[in-house]
C-alpha cells in the first residue's frame, strides 16, 4: 500500500517538476472530471500534459486501501480543494476521478 501512495505521490511531483517519468500512467489509462474525460493515455498526454501550468499544490490528506487511493490537495489556481481518486493496477495509474468542491 505504501508503494501505491508513493506511486501517486510521484504523479503531483511530476506536475510540480515537469518530469513524465514520475507520472506512472497505466497503457489503459483513463482520466475523468467535470471538465473533461480522456480516455487514453495518448488523449490525456496530447491535451493535458505540457499544457498546464505547472503548479504546487498543498497536500491535504491521503488514504489507501488497497489499489485505491484518495487524495485531497489544495490547488491555487482553481482556489478550492480538489479531491481526486486513483485506481493502480500492475504497479501503474489506471484511472484518475477528479471531484471539484
Amino acid at each position: 500500500m505504501e508503494s501505491n501512495k508513493k506511486i501517486v505521490a510521484d504523479f503531483y511531483e511530476a506536475w510540480k517538476t515537469g518530469n513524465e517519468t514520475l507520472l506512472h500512467l497505466h497503457p489503459e489509462f483513463q482520466h475523468h472530471s467535470k471538465e473533461r474525460s480522456f480516455e487514453s493515455r495518448a488523449d490525456f498526454m496530447e491535451h493535458c500534459w505540457g499544457k498546464m501550468p505547472a503548479f504546487d499544490n498543498e497536500i491535504i490528506s491521503m488514504v489507501a486501501e488497497g489499489e485505491q487511493i484518495v487524495i485531497w490537495y489544495r490547488w491555487e489556481n482553481k482556489g478550492m480543494p480538489i479531491c481526486e481518486w486513483f485506481k493502480i493496477s500492475e504497479g501503474l495509474i489506471r484511472e484518475i476521478r477528479v471531484f471539484f468542491g
